[in-house]
Protein backbone atom coordinates (compact mmCIF):
# COMPACT_ATOMS: atom_id res chain seq x y z
CA UNK A 1 0.00 0.00 0.00
CA UNK A 2 1.43 3.12 -1.09
CA UNK A 3 0.81 6.36 0.04
CA UNK A 4 1.60 10.18 -2.17
CA UNK A 5 1.19 13.61 -1.29
CA UNK A 6 -0.87 15.49 -3.05
CA UNK A 7 0.33 19.11 -4.14
CA UNK A 8 -1.67 22.07 -2.44
CA UNK A 9 -2.31 25.53 -3.48
CA UNK A 10 -0.29 28.33 -1.98
CA UNK A 11 -1.54 31.38 -0.26
CA UNK A 12 -0.19 33.86 -3.57
CA UNK A 13 -2.94 31.16 -5.86
CA UNK A 14 -5.54 30.74 -3.38
CA UNK A 15 -7.40 28.50 -6.47
CA UNK A 16 -6.34 25.61 -7.62
CA UNK A 17 -7.66 23.24 -10.21
CA UNK A 18 -5.34 20.00 -11.21
CA UNK A 19 -5.85 16.72 -12.51
CA UNK A 20 -3.85 13.79 -10.26
CA UNK A 21 -3.51 10.13 -10.52
CA UNK A 22 -4.49 8.03 -7.88
CA UNK A 23 -4.61 4.35 -8.28
CA UNK A 24 -4.74 4.32 -12.07
CA UNK A 25 -7.78 6.73 -12.34
CA UNK A 26 -7.71 10.83 -13.33
CA UNK A 27 -8.70 12.80 -10.64
CA UNK A 28 -9.71 16.31 -10.42
CA UNK A 29 -9.03 18.02 -7.24
CA UNK A 30 -10.39 21.89 -6.81
CA UNK A 31 -8.92 23.93 -4.07
CA UNK A 32 -10.64 27.29 -2.78
CA UNK A 33 -9.89 29.71 -0.24
CA UNK A 34 -13.07 30.77 1.73
CA UNK A 35 -13.03 33.89 2.91
CA UNK A 36 -16.01 34.14 4.46
CA UNK A 37 -15.12 31.52 6.65
CA UNK A 38 -11.17 31.18 6.45
CA UNK A 39 -11.08 27.89 5.45
CA UNK A 40 -9.68 25.96 2.62
CA UNK A 41 -12.57 23.63 0.72
CA UNK A 42 -11.83 21.12 -1.81
CA UNK A 43 -14.34 19.96 -4.43
CA UNK A 44 -12.88 16.37 -6.10
CA UNK A 45 -14.67 15.09 -9.10
CA UNK A 46 -13.50 12.08 -11.38
CA UNK A 47 -12.42 12.84 -14.73
CA UNK A 48 -15.93 12.77 -16.49
CA UNK A 49 -16.43 15.73 -13.77
CA UNK A 50 -19.53 13.25 -11.14
CA UNK A 51 -19.14 15.10 -7.89
CA UNK A 52 -17.44 12.88 -5.68
CA UNK A 53 -16.69 15.72 -2.46
CA UNK A 54 -18.22 19.32 -2.77
CA UNK A 55 -17.22 22.02 -0.63
CA UNK A 56 -15.22 19.50 1.84
CA UNK A 57 -13.43 21.57 4.77
CA UNK A 58 -9.53 20.74 4.45
CA UNK A 59 -8.98 19.63 8.28
CA UNK A 60 -6.13 17.99 10.04
CA UNK A 61 -6.73 14.09 10.55
CA UNK A 62 -9.97 13.85 8.97
CA UNK A 63 -10.60 11.16 6.29
CA UNK A 64 -12.11 13.07 3.65
CA UNK A 65 -13.95 10.27 1.86
CA UNK A 66 -15.54 8.87 4.83
CA UNK A 67 -18.96 9.74 3.84
CA UNK A 68 -18.58 9.11 0.12
CA UNK A 69 -19.59 5.17 -0.59
CA UNK A 70 -16.13 3.48 -1.25
CA UNK A 71 -18.15 1.10 -3.31
CA UNK A 72 -19.41 3.57 -5.86
CA UNK A 73 -17.05 2.70 -8.86
CA UNK A 74 -15.85 6.47 -9.43
CA UNK A 75 -14.26 6.95 -6.03
CA UNK A 76 -11.54 6.37 -5.17
CA UNK A 77 -10.76 3.16 -3.03
CA UNK A 78 -8.26 4.36 -0.56
CA UNK A 79 -8.07 7.04 2.09
CA UNK A 80 -7.41 10.93 1.65
CA UNK A 81 -6.88 13.45 4.84
CA UNK A 82 -4.31 16.04 5.76
CA UNK A 83 -1.51 15.92 7.78
CA UNK A 84 0.06 18.53 10.04
CA UNK A 85 0.46 21.01 12.77
CA UNK A 86 -3.04 22.69 12.99
CA UNK A 87 -5.80 23.24 10.17
CA UNK A 88 -4.25 25.37 7.38
CA UNK A 89 -5.00 29.35 6.93
CA UNK A 90 -4.52 31.15 4.09
CA UNK A 91 -1.20 32.16 5.13
CA UNK A 92 -0.06 28.43 6.86
CA UNK A 93 -1.55 26.05 3.53
CA UNK A 94 2.18 25.00 2.68
CA UNK A 95 2.63 24.04 6.55
CA UNK A 96 0.46 20.58 5.68
CA UNK A 97 -0.04 17.85 3.39
CA UNK A 98 -2.94 16.43 1.83
CA UNK A 99 -2.27 12.51 1.37
CA UNK A 100 -3.68 9.70 -0.04
CA UNK A 101 -3.10 6.21 1.27
CA UNK A 102 -4.05 3.60 -1.93
CA UNK A 103 -6.36 0.54 -0.91
CA UNK A 104 -5.09 -2.74 0.09
CA UNK A 105 -8.20 -4.60 -1.24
Amino acid sequence: MATISIPLPSSEEPHLVQTTQLEGQSYIFEFNWNSRNDRWTLHLSNSDGTAILDGAILCIGVELLRTVPSTLAYVPPGLLYLVGGIDPTLETIGNVSLMYSESTV
